[in-house]
């Protein structure tokens, strides 16, 4: 052997002449690769003012003096390249790059500042901590992220985990521990079904939940009780067995349904109640008061229905559809039971429908129709009043219309009555000093304290005018003064003047055709003046009449 095994440095023969050459050849061609540094692996061609003892990994296609020299290490000696084939496993430091390379028998791999495109058939991965045979990838860290590849990248945006494993009867599974020890676990163990599993010590497991694979049917270890919201079951099965059989989708019950006992104690519940023709057919839950839901039977009435209602403190409302032969009782009914089946009182609201709407913040009622119990209950009688609310833009509703039995319809509240049941008009009462606006016109008032008794009112847009005349007498001996409405339109005067008098007619509140009529039917023998507009004597009578500026005189005569 000349050479030696790995760096192929020239070796000494025996009796050999000029043994300083071979040594000096072997000294060389190890100044060359040990403590390997490159000044760069990215030229494939020699540079133009190399230095002596420079070293270069030779890029891909390489040419001129390093010309199918690609990957070798070129070193610039005596003014000349020299190269050498590195072995798999050697390193060089690249000082352009400031990385560490080493050559792997085909390319040369940066170990640091380069990514590492592919890792085959490792047998060991550790990242944080030491792997070992039990656990071939271990991983210690806090975070851990998984993202799809977009579509701009390649992929089509989309990420699946997939875990595999040989056949049913084994385990594919994600186990959660607390200090080493199971807590729980998802997955298929042992079949096809997908669990849920918890442990409170890592060694006793028990089925949270189990997804049959074949039917997606779920079963509970432990059964959610009606108190939780549930039925008491752990199946689909035994659900319906606790619930009296009842029918699932696609299945026909027969014969009559039966449940007995109370939904809850005491002395109100929660009821629901159907109902079959005749009163044959009955399934029944729950109480209220003390009286079973939906117990009302009887020849003369017998409709098939549904009854539902609810408990809330001593009062309950309950809800009814019912449907029979006759259209009468082919209708939804909303009723109220105070606890103890007491009877109602004078005041009480039954039940409401309301009409409602968000605010963009909340839902607000804006109108509700309740029936209020308007009189006293006695046996079969029950006197309600139907009340329509409304939401006037405040935070509270307010009485609109009212329909009662007894008094007819009323308007702004229920004493308000504005027809009654004798299809009688009533009109708002009014004085003279709390007349409303006359504005809009066509507005129609009672008014109390009209001279010469009260009468209607109607409003013809600027004053209110009369509607029915009236009269009165008067027997002063001195000067007065007629004002519309407050004044009789007649006037009969009966006095006896010992002087001329004068009547004063105002505008206050005249409209345009107010009238004033009066007739001297007193004695003396001095005259009474209407407005100065005609002098009356005993025996005599005249008119005036206001034209929107002031008062005319349009009759007068002898009586």
């Amino acid at each position: 052997m000349s050479d030696t095994i790995r760096l192929g440095l020239p070796l000494l023969a025996a009796a050999q002449a000029q043994k300083h050459v071979t040594h000096n050849e072997a000294l060389l061609a190890l100044d060359r690769v040990v403590q390997l540094a490159v000044l760069s692996r990215d030229l494939a061609a020699p540079p133009g003012s190399p230095g002596t003892g420079d070293r270069y990994i030779v890029a891909a296609g390489a040419t001129g003096d390093w010309a199918g020299a690609a990957d070798r290490i070129a070193a610039f000696e005596d003014g000349t390249w020299s190269f050498v084939d590195p072995a798999p496993g050697w390193t060089a430091l690249v000082l352009d790059e400031g990385v560490l390379a080493f050559w792997t028998g085909t390319a040369w791999i940066a170990l640091a500042g380069e990514t590492v495109d592919a890792l085959q058939n490792l047998v060991l991965l550790g990242v944080g901590t030491t792997a070992d045979a039990g656990n071939p990838l271990a991983v210690k860290l806090n975070n851990a992220l998984f993202t799809a590849t977009p579509v701009g990248e390649g992929g089509d945006g989309s990420l699946r985990l997939k875990l595999n494993r040989d056949a049913s009867a084994g385990t594919v599974s994600q186990l959660y521990q607390t200090g080493y020890a199971g807590r729980a676990e998802t997955g298929l163990v042992g079949d096809d079904s997908y669990r849920i599993k918890v442990s409170a010590d890592g060694a006793t497991w028990r089925d949270a939940l189990v997804a049959d694979s074949a039917t997606g049917a779920l079963a509970l270890h432990a059964a959610l009780s009606v108190a939780e919201g549930g039925t008491g079951a752990r199946t689909a099965a035994d659900a319906r067995t606790a619930l009296g059989a009842l029918a699932k989708a696609g299945d026909t019950v027969t014969g009559d349904l039966a449940v007995t006992g109370k939904l809850t104690t005491g002395s109100t519940g929660v009821g629901l109640n159907v109902e079959g023709n005749a009163g044959s057919t009955t399934f029944h839950l729950g109480t209220l008061g003390g009286i079973p839901i939906g117990n009302e039977s009887g020849a003369s009435f017998t409709p098939s229905r549904v009854f539902f209602s609810t408990a809330n403190g001593p009062a309950a409302v309950m809800f009814l559809l019912e449907a029979s032969t006759s259209t009468a009782r082919q209708r939804v009914v909303f009723a109220r039971q105070k606890s103890g089946a007491t009877a109602l009182q004078s005041g009480d609201p039954i039940a409401g429908f309301m009409i409602g709407g968000h605010d963009g913040t909340r839902l607000l009622t804006g109108a509700e129709i309740r029936g209020v119990v308007s009189g006293t209950v006695a046996t079969d009688a029950l006197p309600v009043r139907l009340e329509f609310h409304g939401n006037p833009g405040s935070a509270s509703l307010s009485y609109v219309m009212g329909l009662d039995p007894a008094t007819g319809l009323s308007i702004g509240a229920a004493a308000n009555v504005v027809v009654d049941m004798n299809r009688i008009l009533r009109l708002r009462p009014y004085t003279i000093g709390t007349l409303p606006s006359a504005s809009p016109a066509g507005q129609l008032v009672w008014c109390s304290d009209l001279g010469g008794g009260a009468g209607m009112l109607e409003s013809n847009g600027t004053v209110w005018v009369r509607k029915a005349g009236g009269m009165a007498a008067v027997a002063t001996n001195a000067d007065f003064t007629l004002t519309y409405l407050t004044s009789a339109p007649v006037q009969r005067h009966t006095g006896t003047l010992t002087a001329d008098r004068a009547i004063t007619l105002a505008t206050t509140n005249a409209p345009n055709g107010a009238r004033f009529r009066v007739v001297r039917e007193g004695g003396g023998a001095f005259v009474l003046s209407l407005g100065g507009l005609k002098a009356l004597a005993t025996g005599t009578f005249a008119e005036a009449e206001y034209d929107g500026a002031a008062w005319r005189l349009v009759g007068y005569g002898a009586l």
